[in-house]
């Protein structure tokens, strides 16, 4: 089992911006050193893809 913690960073909710677009994403995945990658950037998307699509992974989110 591999744990896949992640945070995403979004730009500021406002009255009538209740679900604001991501920016970046911060993740550590199976004891790797934290890393942080924008939206834009191709990795974010390949990051996120793997750790959905591995059944060993274990999705955890961090909510402030």
């Amino acid at each position: 089992m591999k744990l896949f913690a992640f945070d995403f960073e979004t730009f500021l909710i406002s009255p009538y911006n209740q679900a604001p677009p991501i920016v970046c994403m911060s993740y550590s995945w199976g004891g790797e050193e934290p890393s942080l990658v924008h939206v834009c950037d191709r990795q974010f998307w390949l990051q996120l893809w793997d750790a959905l699509t591995d059944p060993d992974t274990v999705m955890v989110a961090s909510v402030v």
